[in-house]
């Protein structure tokens, strides 16, 4: 004690910004739990997974009562087992971490509710401790919401689906219904039978090229067995064992229709299965090749007679491949040239061709391998097996295929013909020579003749007489022109006519002719050739009429006298006229008593001719001939 005076000493400190900051501070902690129980979301804080703090959310988000507490329980309560082992691992992370990532979790509240949480973890210091701070929400209806939606947005996108596929069925449909149309029409315009059955045999297809063989109309036959078709039930029974085993079958068959009658055709036929591989039937498509069956028939019969003819032809026959091989030889071939068969297949064409002619036969076999030359006619010399040559004439023809090109060549031999044309080639040289002295000698002997009458003519003082030598004299000069001109020729079977009557007229005119005669020769000669048999009588026929026309037609020896000769087809026709004084009226040149006219006459029916005769403005004698093709 100080002067017996108590006191009290003490240190005052200022604290009232301590206790202002305490304020503060607990205000804050009153501000954030009210904050904390005013959330919209639920807060847990938990331990180590022991509850040591919630609020009022959190126990409606659990569907708990609000006076209810949780505090000390195990979050673990609340979350199924499925998510004990995440969450504690992400209780690690978020320790760890401070703060932890956004889940989902799926819980059932104790009253059997099943809800969506949205969670997100993290750490902080409560009660001096450590802990993890929890923040959920409950987004159950927010997830409803977006699968309603979602639902919603399916089911627009699925009606907008269906609608597309609505309308592309309706698409399809009606492609299908054009398809089948188009393969109906298809089916109906075949010109092969189509016809379909189901599994139990009844036919279901029956088209128009099917009616017309059958006989049957589509509406009858429908629904009937298809053995209907079938002439034996037994074939159709093989059909459907080949199609079971196989699933298809091709062959001939025989049919009967409506009426009977039988016929041949020729099946394809093949199942039908529907789109899960099912067999529903079977389809067959076939025609009738009943006059194929004939065809082949008469073919076969042609080439079994073609096959006797080429076998026992006396022709050679022969075929040569481009390489020049044999392909086939016939019989007479093998007998004429002495070869096997088997011989024949070694050799080369060139082998049995004679050396004279083979360069011939390459270059002619040249040019068929180029496709210049595919037909021809010829005459080449073979060579046989003993070296004998053998002439032979015939056709060689081309034959092209995609294997390539081959010969066909048909010869007979003409070694004894050739020989026997030499003889008479021979013989009628020699013929031909003495022909040709005959008729130079006649010739020789007529102008004797005309000579001595032209000698006798100098004895004799009767003008008639003197006339009549000569007028034979010019006869016999015209049958002389005649053998002149043959054996002069080449032909002696004919001659050339209008070159005759050119000299005889010629020689006839310069013979009557005299120093005041002014007596003009037409001609118009067509080239006109003539046999001796018809020659010689229309020879002296020209000489009898031109020498008539010189010596009575013209007073005053001035006219024209006019040849011609023309050939039209089988016919000939020889004109002679004049211009001068003509026949008396009512002539008849059939009745004359002159003998030169008679002798035309004559002649004219000898070479079977028609003798017109045209008295007007002169005298014109028509004769025409039939000639002999």
């Amino acid at each position: 004690s100080f002067n017996k005076e108590k006191f009290i000493e003490g240190t005052l400190i200022d604290i009232t910004d301590i206790v202002t900051y305490e304020k503060q501070i607990l205000q804050s902690q009153k501000n954030y739990k009210t904050l904390i129980e005013t959330a919209p979301y639920g807060v847990l804080i938990h331990d180590e997974g022991k509850i040591v703090y919630h609020n009022s959310k959190a126990l409606e988000i659990f569907d708990l009562d609000k006076n209810t507490t949780v505090e000390g329980k195990s979050i673990f309560e609340f979350l199924p087992e499925e998510y004990h082992d995440i969450i504690k691992q992400r209780y690690l992370k978020t320790l760890e971490n401070d703060k932890g990532e956004l889940s989902e979790y799926k819980i059932v509240t104790p009253k059997g509710t099943e809800k969506i949480l949205e969670v997100i973890p993290s750490s902080f210091i409560f009660q001096d401790k450590k802990m993890i701070y929890i923040a959920f929400r409950d987004i159950t209806s927010k997830i409803l919401y977006q699968k309603e939606k979602m639902r919603a947005e399916i089911a627009e996108e699925a009606n907008k689906i269906l609608k597309s596929e609505i309308e592309y069925r309706k698409q399809i449909e009606n492609q299908l219904k054009e398809a089948r149309e188009f393969t109906q029409n298809l089916i109906d315009s075949s010109l092969d039978m189509i016809i379909a059955a189901d599994s139990n045999g009844k036919i279901i297809e029956f088209n128009k090229a099917a009616e017309l063989s059958f006989g049957y109309v589509k509406e009858e036959i429908i629904g009937k067995p298809i053995h209907t078709l079938y002439k034996n039930k037994s074939e159709l029974e093989d059909i459907n064992k080949q199609l079971k085993t196989h699933g298809a079958f091709a062959g001939e068959i025989v049919n009967t229709d409506k009426s009977g009658n039988e016929f041949t055709s020729y099946l394809s036929a093949s199942l039908l299965y529907d789109e899960n591989g099912n067999v529903i039937g079977s389809m067959g498509v076939s025609r009738d090749i009943t006059d194929i069956k004939e065809a082949e028939k008469q073919i076969r019969l042609s080439e079994e007679k073609y096959r006797d003819l080429f076998e026992n032809a006396i022709d050679l026959i022969q075929s040569v491949n481009q390489e020049g091989k044999f392909e086939y030889v016939n019989q007479s071939w093998l007998k004429a040239l002495g070869y096997t068969w088997d011989e024949v297949e070694e050799l080369n064409f060139l082998d049995i061709i004679h050396p004279k002619s083979k360069d011939h036969c390459i270059k002619y076999f040249s040019d068929i391998l180029n496709k210049e030359n595919i037909s021809k006619q010829l005459q080449i010399s073979f060579i046989t097996k003993s070296g004998k040559e053998l002439v032979v004439e015939g056709n060689i023809s081309a034959k092209y295929t995609i294997e390539g090109v081959s010969t066909r060549g048909i010869f007979h031999d003409i070694t004894e013909r050739i020989k026997a044309e030499e003889k008479i080639k021979k013989s009628l040289k020699e013929k031909e020579t003495l022909l040709k002295e005959i008729h130079h000698r006649v010739k020789n002997n007529l102008q004797i003749i005309s000579s001595i009458l032209n000698l006798q003519s100098s004895y004799v003082h009767d003008e008639n007489v003197l006339n009549v030598l000569k007028e034979s004299q010019f006869r016999i000069k015209s049958m002389a022109f005649i053998h002149e001109s043959l054996y002069q020729n080449k032909d002696f079977s004919q001659i050339n006519f209008s070159e005759y009557i050119s000299n005889l007229s010629k020689n006839l005119l310069h013979s009557y002719r005299q120093i005041d005669s002014l007596i003009d020769l037409e001609l118009d000669l067509d080239e006109v050739f003539l046999d001796i048999d018809t020659s010689i009588p229309l020879g002296l026929i020209v000489n009898e009429l031109l020498t008539n026309a010189l010596k009575y037609a013209f007073d005053k020896k001035i006219g024209k006298i006019t040849i011609k000769l023309k050939q039209k087809a089988d016919k000939i026709q020889l004109k002679i006229a004049d211009n001068g004084v003509g026949l008396p009226e009512n002539f008849d040149i059939y009745s004359t008593e002159t003998l030169g006219l008679q002798l035309v006459t004559t002649l004219t029916e000898q070479i079977d001719a028609d003798l017109q005769l045209k008295n007007k403005n002169g005298t014109q004698f028509i004769i025409t001939i039939n000639k002999k093709i």
